[in-house]
């Protein structure tokens, strides 16, 4: 049977995060064998469906050494339509990321910096050929502290902030039931990383805009949709703010759900897994693939009042921004570039990650000044800020020019901060997210 195409026009999208190395789509389901592996069938409906990249997730070094070797295997075929950011103008349609996930911390906590060095390793092998996108998935999980406890999980979370910080790399980030122990982490190292997504969000109205108050993005997928108050949540969040994702096997948009009337497009459905053949091209009952992600963009858009086309559209773009900078313009590097402080010559991913590190360190640092309790909050002290000009001379300097230029975009950068620090600039108890796009709030502090 031939894979039939959704009814509506296939609405370009990003799947940001997508288990594909999951057993069930190698036809196991609970450690029992129930059909022939049907991957390549769940990709191609995938590209049907207009998604033009899916970003595989991986949990611990050996799940990313998976990852990309199975991203690498793929090229999309001609004529499918643009890839998500590979640098081949669009041959190209798996990516994955490098991380280990809070229930997994104890392997990073039992390999210590060897397996922290192996990590790294492979991500900077990953982003050579442009496979690996992001660091992670990684954060904080309370839910599940039976497979690892708060103090090695909160341990292990900190390395990887120092991972993407080697790296450049966005981060992939997790966070469930941590009670502001996440939020306030992040806080503390926002300085360390260029970018980022807390993927499939449930937390309330104040968590989410104390997240992109941070600076961060917002991955809404099924389980983000199942209660009448999540979707009076994600309703909050700004469009420019919002990814979509499937979660793939899990977090299908399900019949139980208060978002199942809002979903239009339907997929031909398998009930039972024994029964399903892998060339029929049918889904499989209460198995999340990629193509579903249509099902995610109507149910956020019919539910908002607005056009399908319009959620895809934004939530493309925004997918674009953080993992694939080459495809859209960078806000940051076009705000740096005006000072004329990053070199023309400078290779795109390096303006990215200097560009953003410039734009958002006056902030961090003013954070991690006024939320130490010692010092009292909005407060500013001398011995700190040298400390700190040290740190944003070393993650600014790298990519801008040589001379005196590179000493006076690093004295604008901790002037900024200290005044950040002195003055409390906040919203809502925090301080605000970068201005990207507002560089009068930077001429301002500088």
């Amino acid at each position: 049977m031939s894979e039939p195409k959704p009814s509506p026009p296939a609405l370009p999208s990003i799947d940001i995060g997508g288990n594909m190395l999951d057993g069930m789509f190698q036809g196991v389901y609970h450690g029992k064998k129930r059909h022939e592996p049907d991957l390549g069938q769940v990709l191609s409906r995938a590209r049907l469906s207009g998604v033009m990249s899916v970003i595989i997730t991986a949990g611990t070094l050996s799940e990313a050494r998976n990852a990309l070797a199975l991203a690498e295997t793929d090229v999309k075929k001609r004529g499918g339509g643009g890839g998500g950011g590979g640098s081949d103008g669009g041959g190209q349609f798996l990516y994955s990321t490098v991380g280990v996930h809070p229930t997994r911390c104890n392997e990073l906590e039992k390999g210590g910096e060897v397996y922290l060095s192996e990590l790294r390793a492979l991500a900077e092998s990953g982003m050579k050929s442009g496979k690996v996108v992001a660091i992670g998935e990684c954060g904080l999980d309370y839910d599940r502290l039976k497979f690892c406890s708060k103090e090695v999980q909160i341990r292990n979370f900190r390395k990887q902030f120092h991972l993407a910080n080697q790296t450049g790399l966005p981060m992939f980030l997790h966070n469930r039931n941590t009670s502001g122990d996440f939020v306030e982490m992040v806080r503390e190292n926002r300085h360390k990383f260029t970018n980022g997504v807390v993927h499939s969000f449930t937390g309330t109205e104040e968590e989410m805009k104390q997240l992109i108050d941070l600076g961060l993005y917002i991955g809404i997928n099924g389980c983000s949709l199942k209660t009448e108050e999540n979707l009076r949540v994600m309703s909050k969040i700004p469009l420019e703010k919002l990814m979509v994702e499937t979660d793939a096997p899990w977090c299908e948009i399900r019949p139980t759900h208060a978002s199942y009337p809002y979903v239009k497009t339907h997929f031909p459905t398998t009930k039972n897994s024994k029964k399903k053949d892998p060339n029929d091209g049918t889904c499989v009952k209460n198995r999340a693939e990629p193509c579903h992600i249509i099902q995610v963009i109507e149910a956020i858009a019919n539910y908002r009042g607005l056009e399908p086309a319009k959620v895809a559209k934004a939530t493309l773009q925004n997918a674009q921004t953080v993992f694939f900078p080459s495809k859209r313009p960078s806000r940051t590097a076009a705000s740096a570039e005006k000072l004329g402080e990053i070199s023309e010559n400078s290779p795109q991913n390096v303006k990215n990650s200097a560009a953003a590190r410039l734009l958002w360190a006056p902030f961090a640092a003013g954070n991690a000044i006024a939320s130490r309790k010692k010092l009292g909050e909005g407060k500013f002290r001398e011995n700190s800020s040298n400390s700190l000009a040290n740190q944003l001379l070393t993650t600014t300097a790298k990519g801008l020019r040589g001379g005196g230029s590179g000493g006076k975009i690093a004295g604008r950068v901790i002037s900024a901060a200290a005044k950040c620090a002195r003055t409390g600039i906040r919203r809502k108890g925090s301080f605000q997210s970068p201005p990207w796009g507002k560089w009068n709030v930077w001429t301002k502090f500088s």
